[in-house]
């Protein structure tokens, strides 16, 4: 036991903490070496050991590295900038540590953090020790990183990162990127910290919005249509995939990553596809196409005990002679005063069109053929008051809607109803009850 308290002294113990020295050193999962300073001037220097990481990194035995000349080494597994940036910074004889590419003599490329030391001990020359770390992987991820970061301040995708608030059941601003910004008026620093129902104009179903947060909370994906507003007030339409992002550890997903993807113009320029599909562009009603859809609907949905519903078509009497003798601006003048004075006579669940040139159509909504003529001689009396009565009157048909009826069948009544209007000398009203 004294044997062990006893502290070698002189050569056996310089000897014995070498022996240590290398044995830690062989076991170092960096690749270490030693080199000696041959001529400081010339920057030429040998190794004077490698431990076994250093052969595994390197590709190398050491007994084909130890007292080999450094550079020459090394000529072959640096690139020429790095290998000159080494030589410079070995001359200042000073402590640093730098980033290098490694080609391997295999084919591969590594990267490698490699760090030189110098070593100045009492009645020694001067050595260096030389280490270097495989951050391959590290570098990869970094890149990686580096060039995700890049696609997401660049791109035209809205990205939002998010902090989950399980007590309050909400989630967080914690980043945006350029395109957020660009897209809804807020800064990064208006937004980070206020929540995402913040931004959520009033009058969004709170049953859609409810769904979502709890999918999330649960920890499920989600791909949504959602609203947001401006901070102007304006309210633009998104498609947003939100990805819950959980705790490695607790399993609990603590963060939100949503893209979205801004639709507003999309979507206006379908409702005004949709709008000019089923519109009249003189008189802002809706057109023929609508009124049949309507019309189709409604008796499709009918029960037989129902009340049934009636239809009026209205002809202009005249109207060709306004656009042959005044033009067609005036005739259009004429066709919305006939639209707004017959439009204030239905109710607002009845459906008005202009059916084509000079013709309009209502489909009246549980209204039985008695009431349909009241509404057919209001529509008259409306349109005397209107100043393109000196130039046009109305003939009008009214029709029930027969239980069973094909559309078509109904529509030909209504337009033959109108006709008898017609034939009798116009600007009356005709009723055919089958």
């Amino acid at each position: 036991m004294e044997a062990y308290k006893t502290p070698l002294r002189g050569e056996a113990g310089r000897r014995l903490q070498d022996e240590l020295l290398i044995d830690i050193l062989n076991h170092a999962p960096d690749a270490v070496a030693i080199m000696d300073v041959v001529s400081a001037r010339l920057n030429k220097y040998v190794f004077l050991y490698v431990n076994s990481a250093f052969e595994s990194l390197y590709l190398c035995a050491r007994a084909d590295v130890v007292g080999r000349d450094v550079n020459e080494f090394m000529a072959s597994r640096s690139l020429a900038k790095d290998a000159e940036k080494t030589d410079a910074m070995l001359s200042e004889g000073a402590p640093f540590m730098m980033t290098r590419a490694y080609p391997r003599s295999d084919g591969s490329t590594l990267w490698l953090e490699v760090h030189f030391r110098p070593i100045a001990m009492e009645n020694q020359p001067l050595r260096w020790i030389f280490s270097a770390r495989d951050i391959t992987s590290k570098k990869l991820l970094q890149d990686r990183a580096m060039q995700l970061s890049i696609a997401v301040e660049e791109g035209n995708d809205l990205v939002a990162i998010s902090v989950a608030d399980h007590e309050e059941g909400a989630w967080v601003f914690e980043y945006v990127n350029e395109a957020f910004t660009r897209a809804t008026g807020y800064r990064p620093e208006e937004i980070v910290g206020e929540t995402f129902a913040s931004i959520v104009p009033p009058g969004v179903a709170t049953e859609r919005f409810t769904a979502i947060r709890s999918k999330l909370f649960a920890g499920q994906p989600v791909r949504d249509e959602v609203r947001f507003m401006h901070k102007n007030g304006r309210i633009g339409t998104f498609v947003c995939d939100v990805k819950p992002i959980a705790d490695p550890i607790t399993g609990q997903f603590t963060s939100i990553v949503t893209v979205f993807r801004d639709i507003t113009e999309q979507r206006l320029r379908e409702a005004r596809l949709q709008f000019e599909a089923e519109h009249d562009v003189v008189t802002g009603l809706h057109n023929r196409r609508y009124f049949e859809r309507m019309l189709t609907d409604s008796i499709a949905m009918e029960q037989p005990a129902a009340p049934q519903h009636s239809l009026i078509f209205m002809d202009l009497d005249g109207f060709k002679q306004v656009n042959d003798r005044l033009g067609h601006d005036t005739g259009d003048e004429v066709l919305r005063a006939a639209a707004a004075a017959f439009e204030r006579c239905v109710g607002g669940n009845d459906v008005l069109v202009r059916w084509g040139g000079d013709e309009f159509a209502a489909l009246l909504f549980h209204c039985h053929v008695s009431s349909a003529v009241r509404v057919a001689e209001s529509m008259q009396a409306e349109f005397q008051h209107d100043p393109a009565r000196r130039w046009v009157t109305a003939s009008i048909g009214v029709v029930p809607v027969l239980p069973g009826e094909k559309p078509s069948a109904s529509i030909r009544r209504a337009d033959a109803a109108t006709y008898d209007a017609k034939k009798a000398g116009g600007n009356r009203v005709a009723v055919r009850e089958t």
